[in-house]
């Protein structure tokens, strides 16, 4: 008699979260150019070189991923970083590289070459996890980017595939 492991599949965190910001967050703060879009997903951070400082003196920091507008994630992420529980912290739990951008909006994205395009430019990054005392939190950030400026929509979705809320950050150059 074998044994049997079952698995189960993850919802495509990163697909949900751009449908999202396409169909509710777009649509509310339209821009008057088409957005470039990319089918790839970028890498968030590196979790094998990144502490779970953060820190904007360390030296693999990228201060854009994280979403300090959500107070749940925030928490949770301080927690971690208090019992050093790095293996709490997961990147692309869906395993998936690239978007399905079949269903899209062509009056508003025009799909190009990853870093090919110009501005502005919307990059969806793989999502990050965070496990903490049975709760899972997982945030999609889509950067929305312009010449010298830049905002971040920080999408926050559920195990089951649901987004629960969102914020942005932004930077100026």
């Amino acid at each position: 008699m074998g044994i049997g492991i079952s698995q189960t599949e993850s919802p495509h965190y990163e697909q949900i979260a751009f449908e999202f910001f396409q169909e509710e967050i777009l649509t509310e703060n339209l821009t008057n150019k088409k957005v470039t879009v990319y089918k790839e997903l970028k890498p968030v951070i590196n979790l094998d070189s990144t502490s779970l400082s953060i820190s904007q003196h360390q030296k693999n920091y990228n201060p854009f991923w994280f979403p300090k507008c959500n107070k749940l994630f925030t928490e949770a992420f301080q927690l971690l970083y208090k019992e050093q529980k790095t293996n709490s912290i997961k990147n692309n739990i869906s395993g998936e590289k690239h978007l399905n951008l079949s269903r899209i909006s062509e009056a508003n994205f025009k799909i190009k070459k990853y870093g090919k395009g110009k501005y502005p430019k919307l990059f969806v990054d793989q999502s990050v996890t965070i496990i903490v005392k049975d709760i899972e939190l997982t945030i999609v950030n889509i950067s929305l980017i312009e010449k010298f400026k830049g905002t971040i929509y920080h999408i926050q979705i559920d195990k089951n595939g649901k987004v629960k809320k969102w914020c942005q950050t932004g930077y100026i150059e």
